[in-house]
């Protein structure tokens, strides 16, 4: 077990977007050196579509929010769809999540550089869309969170389970650019089926973007449908005409039933190349197995299962809540993580290339049991660092980087805890509103 000391971790003081979120103004903003080169005489010789086109594009959002303030030309650029998709394009990705806490608080935290962390923390607005309830975030793309909020009571985050039957709905929501980037979404007609045994594992969403569609994407499968022979998914474009949720139903009647292995609220679907990817469990009357299930919508075999590293993969979990194995992304590449030894030690494989059975690779075997922060195992891994240091949520709800490569692994909290749910994030402009209105244009 290493500690933390002032003298080995630096602290850096969270970020606030305020709730009113003034907007800075040349008065108010410090003066910088690209402000004042460009308001000299030689910016006038300075090809303006090269800055705007090529260059504002490469800048971090944070950054750009500053930046609106420069000149009429720059926020009205910024501001527009264009910007914000090649802004998605250019500029390269970061190491950053963004977390829930239990006061339904977000903060965004970059730890691509260690120790100079970067917290930005979001507070939540009263003009917000879900202003009256607790959001619970699924899954970020492109800067864009996709919430499930309860319409008739406060969620209880940390038995979220129940939240789908109090009147759920979604919220697609950029915080960077607060309650204007906000839309609500209804579910899907009959998408809640009451059971003797409800379960989390019963459902599960996804959330993703198609660049050669340029084209957001919800999906929403419920496993008592998926029970059955064959196989319902509800899908909701961002970028229809008129925007609804739609049912794509895919026969599967020689092939073995499929449960979810991982809650909706600890997992949603990972997006690699497109498509959604979950960890599940294919059962028949004689075997169990673990696999990897696909949801390829623009695809001709739409719905389709991969093979994990091997079939031993993680211990048996049929009688434990917490899954002993699930997926992440890590550094845009599909891996799959198990847990053995009662969860005391962890395993990650890397699918390389994308596709290829043969391109999964080990990246490493390590023992938690030395460490009382994630005794209890690890919710999730997100991404590895300039430092090669891994950063992970604990099943005690605390967000940590990791030095995997040591033996043993060396774990340095930084009081960031009581974290509900966290997920990969980049910021962006992205504004499904304006998504919604520049498609009705068309």
């Amino acid at each position: 077990m290493s500690e933390t000391t002032p003298e080995t971790m630096s602290e850096t003081k969270p970020e606030t977007i305020p709730e009113t979120a003034p907007e800075p103004t040349p008065e108010t903003m410090p003066e910088n050196p690209i402000t004042r080169s460009l308001s000299s005489s030689e910016s006038n010789e300075f090809p303006q579509h090269i800055l705007l086109e090529h260059i504002l594009p490469k800048l971090p959002a944070k950054t750009l929010v500053r930046f609106k303030a420069v000149c009429s030309k720059w926020r009205t650029t910024i501001e527009t769809p264009e910007f914000a998709r090649a802004h998605v394009l250019q500029h390269p990705n970061i190491r950053s999540v963004i977390s829930i806490d239990y006061c339904s608080s977000f903060t965004a935290l970059n730890y691509e550089d260690y120790p100079n962390l970067d917290f930005t923390e979001f507070k939540k607005r009263d003009k917000d869309a879900y202003k009256d309830e607790s959001p619970y975030i699924v899954e970020s793309c492109n800067g864009l969170l996709l919430l499930i909020c309860s319409k008739d009571e406060p969620v209880n985050k940390q038995l979220p389970d129940h939240l789908l039957y109090f009147r759920f709905y979604f919220v697609v929501y950029n915080p960077f650019l607060g309650p204007a980037s906000s839309i609500k979404i209804d579910p899907p007609d009959n998408f809640l089926l009451r059971t003797e045994r409800d379960d989390a594992k019963d459902y599960n969403f996804g959330f993703g973007y198609s660049f050669s569609r340029d084209d957001y994407f919800i999906v929403a499968v419920n496993s008592h449908m998926i029970a059955n022979p064959d196989i319902i998914v509800h899908l909701y474009s961002l970028q229809f005409t008129r925007p609804r949720w739609i049912r794509i139903d895919i026969s599967r009647r020689d092939d073995p039933i499929i449960e979810f292995a991982v809650p909706w609220y600890n997992l949603s679907g990972i997006l690699i190349n497109e498509l959604l990817h979950w960890p599940v469990n294919a059962v028949t009357s004689e075997s169990r197995q673990k696999m990897i299930a696909v949801f390829d919508w623009f695809g001709l075999d739409q719905f389709k299962t991969m093979p994990l590293p091997r079939e031993d993969f993680g211990e048996s979990d049929e009688d434990d809540d917490r899954s002993a194995f699930s997926l992440c992304c890590l550094n845009d590449c599909l891996c799959a993580w198990a847990s053995y030894n009662d969860r005391t030690v962890v395993e990650m494989w890397m699918m390389k290339k994308y596709g290829i059975d043969g391109s999964w690779t080990r990246l490493f075997r390590l023992d938690m049991s030395g460490f009382l922060g994630v005794y209890y195992g690890i919710t999730n891994f997100f991404g590895f660092n300039r430092s090669e240091m891994a950063l992970i949520l604990s099943y005690t709800d605390e967000l940590m980087l990791a030095e995997l490569y040591l033996d043993p692994p060396v774990y340095k909290p930084y009081k960031f805890e009581e974290q509900v749910k966290a997920v990969n994030y980049d910021p962006s402009f992205m504004s499904p509103l304006l998504l919604s209105l520049s498609q009705d244009q068309d």
